[in-house]
């Protein structure tokens, strides 16, 4: 008796194997995205900027990703002088391509002239030496205080250009 059960149990074993194989298969179309590969990361980074007249300025990030087109840096720190003026630049993160390093996430500039300019997003161009913003910014210098949209400052020049300007100056009576 258990040698017939079991020869049924082989028999239906063997008839859907025998159907399965019979099936065409399933197609699976997979899609997949070509995934960031990250060629070298440092943390705790920190870097000095060299001219032919000594230290031009340092950089400090306390975590680094290089990939093949672009650099990554987290809670970054750079500080640079161009001629008398001293720029100081941080934010939460920074994205550095071609020249340009796009600083994101509680942005904060200020130079040795008292100006500081604080955003959520900032562009700094370095070989144009330009600094801009296509979001909302406040500009504070000695008591003013100026809102706006968007500017646009030439760190060379010492000149600005700024959308839809707020302007407010504190005053002692």
């Amino acid at each position: 008796m258990a040698l017939k059960i079991f020869t049924i149990i082989m028999a239906l074993f063997v008839a859907e194997i025998t159907f399965l194989a019979t099936k065409e298969p399933k197609k699976i179309k997979v899609d997949t995205k070509k995934e960031l590969q990250a060629d070298i990361v440092f943390t705790n980074l920190q870097g000095k900027m060299l001219d032919e007249n000594g230290s031009k300025g340092e950089l400090k990030a306390s975590k680094a990703t290089r990939y093949d087109d672009h650099e990554k840096l987290f809670d970054i720190n750079i500080s640079f002088k161009d001629k008398n003026l001293s720029h100081h630049l941080r934010a939460k993160e920074a994205i550095h391509k071609d020249g340009k390093m796009i600083f994101q996430k509680n942005v904060k500039y200020e130079n040795n002239q008292s100006t500081k300019i604080l955003s959520q997003n900032l562009l700094y161009d370095m070989k144009k030496k330009l600094i801009s913003s296509d979001l909302p910014f406040h500009l504070q210098k000695d008591n003013a205080t100026i809102s706006g949209e968007s500017f646009r400052y030439d760190t060379k020049n010492r000149k600005m250009e700024v959308n839809k300007v707020k302007f407010t100056q504190e005053v002692n009576r």
